[in-house]
């Protein structure tokens, strides 16, 4: 849980990863 920096990149790269579980 890292903290999330207002990015779409880091909005989407969490959401992949998260589905990927």
């Amino acid at each position: 849980s890292s903290t999330p920096r207002s990015s779409p990149m880091s909005i989407q790269d969490y959401l992949k990863n998260q589905q990927r579980k």
